[in-house]
């Protein structure tokens, strides 16, 4: 199956605070690929995520993990291998 596309929910409290609590934030993922839907969490900083995902190629050395995620074909394991060392 095809991803299709990676959706992101960025949540967070009122008020982020300068203390060491990672429960203040959190981003939320959704892949849609081949009719089925699968949700995740991301642990690291949300938005710092979504701007690598969205960000438009600086050279090719830095292209974003979006451009090089969606439309790869996701059919066993060794495809998640794959898709990570190009990304």
């Amino acid at each position: 199956m095809k991803i299709e596309s990676v959706d992101f929910f960025y949540l967070a409290l009122p008020h982020i605070r300068d203390i060491g609590d990672g429960s203040q934030d959190a981003l939320l993922v959704r892949v849609r690929a081949g009719g089925l839907e699968g949700w995740g969490e991301c642990e690291a900083s949300p938005l710092v995520s979504i701007a690598a995902y969205v960000t438009p190629m600086s050279h090719s050395a830095c292209k974003s993990v979006g451009s090089q995620l969606e439309g790869e074909s996701v059919d066993s394991p060794a495809d998640i291998l794959r898709i990570r060392r190009k990304v």
